[in-house]
Order: C-alpha cells, then sequence, then structure tokens
C-alpha cells in the first residue's frame, strides 16, 4: 500500500508514488493538458511505405505519425465507405481516418498512432476490431472469474445484444478486456465503466465522420489522473494534493469511483509543500543521476543512450577478501531488486542491457534471473526478461508508452539535464 502525491513542481504537476519508504514512480505532465497519449484525432495518410508495413499519418499541420500495419485493421474513415465484416481494409495514400496516439515521440522518433481505437478505463479497455467480445488480462489467471464473466458477456445473455451492437451498422465492432483491477470490483462498477466506454465510442466515433481534417476528437485524461486511475484498489491508502485545483479535478473525475474519491484529501501547509514533505526533490535527483548505490556498498551506473538502456553493476565499496562468489552473489542479488525499480522511477524502455558481476556458478546465475524475473513483475507495464547471453549480459525489454523521466524533465522545464549536477 502506498500514497499518490500530487503537486505543482517546477510549473508542471508532478505525480509520485509513496509506499511509505521511498518514492517508486515519477511522472510530469503539463497543467494545460497538451498531452498526446491516447488522444485521439482526425488523421490524413500521408504516405503508406509497402516495404516497412507501415503509414506515416498526419495529424496536425506539423504533426505527424508512424502507424505499423503489421494486422488487418479495418479503420473508421471519412473518405470512403468498408464492410466491417471483412479481413480489413488496406490504408491509402490520401485517407481521411481516426487515429489515436498509442505512444509518444522519444528523442528523435516520431510518436506512434494506431487506427484500431482503444478506450481504457479503470477496470475495462473497450478494443476497437477486437478478436473476440470478451478477453481478460494475462495476469488474470482465475478460472472462475473468467468463467462467470463468460457466462454474463454470452451471445444469449441478455442485453447482450444492447451491448454488442454497430450503432448505426456502418460503424465496426468492438470488444473489451477485464484488467486486472476488475478482480476487485464489483459486478455493478464492472458493467457501469462497460456502459460509460461503450457510450464515449458510440459519441467519439459518430462524430469522427463530420468533424473537419485535424480535429481532436477525444482527449485522454492527464497524466496524473490516468496514474491514480489505473492504480489498484489494495495499491492505494490516499491520494494527496497541495494544489485545490487539481483537488476540484480529481473530485469531478473519480466521481464514477467511490472508492478513490474517498481516498482524496487536499493536504494545507502553505510552509511546508508536499515536495517537501516527502522525498521529492531527492528522488529526481536519483532519477536524473547515472550513478545508484546499493546498501551493500556496490552501485550501478545507468546509461540511456538512442537505442538502449544499459546498466553496469559495480562492487564500489564492498570488500571481502575471502568468499567473492557469494559476494558477487549478494551484489547482484540486491542489484536485480534495485534495477526493477529503477525502470519503474525512470521509465526506461525499450531494450535493456544489464551488466551484472560475472559470477562462476551457473547455479548462482539461475539464481539472479529468478531474483530479476520476480522483482520485475511488479512492474504494471509489461516486462520481458529474455536471456543471459554468453557475454552474461542480461537482455530485458519493457513497453514504451511513455517518454523516459529524463526526457519529461528536459523538455518540461525547457533546460538541458547535465548528470553531473546530480551526483
Amino acid at each position: 500500500m502506498g500514497k499518490f502525491l500530487i503537486t505543482e513542481w517546477k510549473e508542471c504537476i508532478l505525480t509520485a508514488f509513496y509506499d511509505g519508504a521511498r518514492i517508486l514512480s515519477l511522472d510530469l505532465s503539463l497543467p494545460d493538458r497538451r498531452q498526446l497519449l491516447g488522444n485521439i484525432y482526425v488523421a490524413r495518410v500521408e504516405r503508406v511505405v509497402k516495404n516497412l508495413n507501415a503509414a506515416f499519418l498526419r495529424y496536425g499541420e506539423q504533426e505527424r505519425a508512424y502507424c505499423a500495419l503489421d494486422r488487418p485493421v479495418t479503420p473508421i474513415f471519412q473518405n470512403r465507405s468498408v464492410d466491417f465484416s471483412g479481413e480489413g481494409a488496406r490504408l491509402r495514400e490520401g485517407d481521411i481516418v481516426l487515429a489515436q496516439i498509442s505512444q509518444e515521440a522519444i528523442k528523435t522518433k516520431e510518436p506512434c498512432a494506431r487506427t484500431d481505437l482503444s478506450l481504457a478505463g479503470r477496470y475495462v479497455v473497450l478494443e476497437m476490431n477486437a478478436p473476440k467480445f470478451l478477453n481478460f488480462s494475462k495476469k488474470i489467471r482465475d478460472r472462475k472469474f473468467r468463467a462467470e464473466w463468460e457466462e454474463l458477456l454470452a451471445p444469449e445473455a441478455e442485453g447482450q445484444e444492447t451491448l454488442r451492437e454497430k450503432f448505426s451498422g456502418d460503424l465496426p465492432p468492438f470488444g473489451f478486456i477485464l484488467r486486472t483491477n476488475a478482480l476487485s470490483a464489483s459486478r455493478e462498477d464492472i458493467l457501469n465503466e462497460i456502459n460509460h466506454l461503450t457510450a464515449v465510442f458510440r459519441e467519439l466515433a459518430g462524430a469522427g465522420k463530420y468533424r473537419s481534417l485535424y480535429s481532436l476528437v477525444y482527449q485522454e485524461q492527464p497524466g496524473y489522473l490516468r496514474e491514480v486511475r489505473d492504480a489498484g484498489r489494495q495499491e492505494v491508502d490516499e491520494v494527496v494534493t497541495d494544489v485545490p485545483s487539481l483537488c476540484g479535478q480529481m473530485q469531478e473525475a473519480f466521481a464514477i469511483y467511490p472508492d478513490l474519491a474517498g481516498k482524496l484529501r487536499l493536504y494545507r501547509d502553505s510552509l511546508l509543500p508536499l515536495s517537501k514533505l516527502y522525498p521529492v526533490e531527492k528522488t529526481v535527483r536519483e532519477a536524473l543521476g547515472k550513478k545508484v548505490w546499493l546498501k551493500s556498498g556496490g552501485y550501478l551506473m545507468i546509461e540511456q543512450t538512442e537505442a538502449c538502456a544499459v546498466i553496469d553493476v559495480n562492487t564500489g565499496k564492498f570488500d571481502a577478501k575471502k568468499e567473492k562468489e557469494a559476494t558477487f552473489l549478494k551484489i547482484n542479488l540486491e542489484a536485480a531488486d534495485e534495477i526493477a525499480l529503477q525502470l519503474r522511477l525512470r521509465n526506461l524502455s525499450g531494450m535493456i542491457l544489464v551488466d551484472f558481476i560475472n559470477m562462476r556458478d551457473p547455479e548462482n546465475d539461475e539464481l539472479l534471473m529468478q531474483r530479476l524475473r520476480s522483482a520485475v513483475a511488479k512492474d504494471k507495464v509489461p516486462v520481458t526478461v529474455v536471456d543471459m547471453t554468453k557475454l552474461k549480459l542480461v537482455e530485458l525489454t519493457r513497453k514504451k508508452e511513455k517518454k523516459p523521466f529524463s526526457q519529461q524533465y528536459s523538455e518540461l522545464t525547457a533546460k538541458e539535464i547535465s548528470s553531473q549536477e546530480f551526483i
């Protein structure tokens, strides 16, 4: 259990999750909601590149996004009619479609977009062109829970046709994914959110056919609201902010989630803001620096490059003249736990290479890999521990969604970050 801290910091909105001992995650967003992730626009297909199996979409006068065409999808077109019961409609240059930003721009790379629209709620995700009407998060392994919901939303179930209707008859079918948060929610809460997302989809899909090019058809909630919304019921004790206007926005946004609204608290102390009461500034310095000390005296060196993130584990101040293998194992196991936290804190994504201290015993390598897999399994963003190479480098991948915290900081504060400043 922990608490979300939401405060104004350097003219941005900073969201931190504090577990009682340390801050585990940081996120920065602009107060005027100029964020892209999840937004849906009326976009024009500027170019289709067959050898990349991708298209480039223009969603603003100067804004462009990359759209992978790796699976058959039927978008919502403005300029032509399609049969949604077919195997998908290929994009053509000049097409006008509804497109959703699925990944923010990271460094020199453009943002990514998708034409199979998706609306996320706390318990449910609505997916356009879903292969099945009802799907489950991979983390939901409760067979009884799955069976109950499959029976409830089966085609013959009462009211099913209302949920599965295609509105005006020329819009795509859609389905739902039950998120892990649904495990602790009531049936009424989940059904209410299904109905809410269905209504939102109906409205945006209908309006999108007639809005002008580059129009913003749907705006996703700002980052600080999404962070709190997506947290599980058992994870959050309290949501604390010292900004009255943000407290009002959260009360409005969480009106459909009574348990979250009940955990919201406005902190009032002009002499001691949240950023001073909790270790916010210390954690920001850590998230922007290269070196992270371990309790054992070892340390991590973390480098973010254009292609990947590289983490080097070092013995540092740890001095053991005997039993070096046991010493190396101790530092490596501690490093595995800290690396999992740093991935989340810094929001590192894509390919990550970890150079642990070399050990001779293969059994120790296996213990290390088990510890690392267990540690990253707690991350809400999907992390895959690929393997340990012959050179003893461990390969991981973490799904790209938001920008790394260092990039958020440098862009939103309009200053170049020098890691030497924080070490």
